[in-house]
């Protein structure tokens, strides 16, 4: 790819490889498969697109347009012909869609509920923290016995040996 002043080689990504790749990007073929097959480094295509942004988002609507054609030709088949067998796969897939939207949903509002769990969690074991700081802090006061108890316990305890 030549630089701003023209020094440096031609790039090899010219017009004609563009539009051979966007043939095989448009028929369902990897990138890298698309390259391969014009002609021409996946490394260099990609140091391309990065130069050229536009290219890049070209790309990524050729990637796009092989399903939504056949999406396409579905609805025909459905409007045109009364294609039942059409119809019943689009009502499938728009299941499994929807299906998906709900697990994901579910899944979002799950992990929501766990990090709310885990915050108050966090906030419990702080509390606990503080109190356990302050009870070091406490004086420990034992008004059990006295002194004359002790002393008494003590003669007692002489006795016995």
């Amino acid at each position: 790819m030549k630089n701003e002043k023209g020094a440096g080689r031609p790039s090899t990504i010219t017009p004609e490889v563009i539009e051979k790749v966007k043939g095989y990007i448009m028929s369902g073929t990897s990138l890298k498969d698309a390259c391969l097959l014009a002609d021409t480094n996946y490394s260099t295509w990609s140091d391309h697109e990065r130069a050229d942004p536009d290219l890049r988002r070209k790309r990524k609507a050729w990637q796009s347009m092989l399903v939504a054609q056949a999406k396409i030709n579905i609805s025909k088949q459905v409007f045109n012909n009364h294609d039942v067998s059409a119809s019943i796969w689009i009502i499938e897939h728009a299941e499994k869609a929807e299906t998906k939207r709900a697990i994901n949903a579910l899944n979002r509002a799950r992990a929501k509920r766990e990090r709310a769990q885990a915050q108050i969690a966090e906030r419990q074991a702080q509390q606990l923290k503080q109190l356990d700081d302050s009870s070091d802090q406490a004086v420990i006061v034992d008004d059990f016995t006295d002194d004359e108890e002790v002393s008494d316990y003590d003669d007692s305890n002489k006795d016995e040996d």
